[in-house]
């Protein structure tokens, strides 16, 4: 998953994968120059023709689908659902769950046949602070301190952030740092929220592990992203050595 600022450049990077389609569920951007659908003129993508475009897509001999953006495609799935069941939201059935269970399998099974057939899935989303609320215990009652924090997480639903949890093998922050282009793919302050459980990649040449990078242009971000992950790259923070200088003086 990819999520950071509007605008920076979040579906540049998804279709930058090879031999990539972009489901484009936002509204006003068929000017991009990625393949996508719905192509120029067509009606919005709507729940019922994204599963006919994920099937052909499994079918294709291409080999990664971006969703942009996964809030949009929850919002679609979850129309979908009560349509079928007489509804137009989950609440209003009353039933103890049962509806919002109905939208999790929907959208959980279509993506799993993705995962099922071996080629790649990008989620895109904004950006949104949410509150990060800390408590350290002490001894006693009155030693222990809350603290709260900005945290930035995906923009998309409570229900659709849980399924992402589940699913994603990666999940990045994409966003400006003095005034530079960078993903995050750690986060030891806990500012972005991020997801990197292989320790194998995302290591700097020397094998140390990194936090942020640089990516340049919104064109190479995707290149970027590679070179990382093969670890070519280095920290945003990290510092070449100062080589030591030796004062040679001449033999008397």
């Amino acid at each position: 998953m990819v999520y950071g600022r509007k605008g920076i450049g979040k579906s540049t990077l998804a279709s930058g994968s090879p031999d990539s389609l972009t489901a484009m569920f936002e509204r006003g951007r068929r000017n991009l120059e990625i393949l996508m659908v719905p192509q120029e003129g067509e009606p919005k993508l709507y729940w019922e023709a994204f599963k006919g475009y994920v099937n052909l897509f499994i079918e294709s001999d291409l080999k990664t689908l971006s969703v942009d953006t996964v809030d949009r495609a929850y919002d679609a799935c979850m129309a979908w659902v009560c349509r079928e069941n007489g509804c137009t939201h989950p609440n209003d059935q009353n039933d103890f769950g049962k509806t919002w269970g109905m939208i999790k399998r929907e959208f959980d099974d279509l993506f799993g046949l993705i995962h099922e057939s071996g080629k790649g899935l990008i989620f895109v989303s904004h950006e949104t602070p949410k509150p990060l609320v800390k408590t350290t215990k002490g001894l006693r009652r009155e030693d222990s301190t809350v603290s709260t924090l900005e945290r930035m997480e995906p923009s998309c639903s409570k229900q659709a952030f849980e399924v992402i949890q589940e699913i994603c093998d990666y999940v990045f922050y994409y966003g400006y740092r003095d005034e530079h282009r960078c993903i995050t793919v750690r986060s030891p302050n806990d500012l972005a929220w991020t997801s990197c459980g292989i320790s194998n990649s995302f290591l700097d040449p020397n094998g140390n592990p990194i936090n942020t990078f640089k990516v340049g242009s919104a064109e190479n971000a995707y290149q970027s992203l590679v070179d990382a992950h093969a670890n070519k790259l280095y920290d945003y923070d990290y510092e070449e050595p100062k080589k030591e200088i030796v004062f040679k003086t001449k033999a008397k």
